[in-house]
């Protein structure tokens, strides 16, 4: 996992780990993002 911010929240998956990539950008295209889920907002509306 790839991590950012404070407290740590997951950003992407790692499937080629950066010591075992060519370059960096193997390394790069070899992230995959989390998706977050998307808070829904009840319709009130009625």
């Amino acid at each position: 996992m790839l991590v950012r911010g404070n407290p740590a929240s997951p950003v992407a998956k790692v499937t080629l780990p950066l010591p075992l990539a060519d370059n960096y950008e193997e390394f790069i295209t070899g992230l995959v993002p989390v998706r977050h889920p998307v808070a829904r907002v009840a319709n009130d509306t009625k």
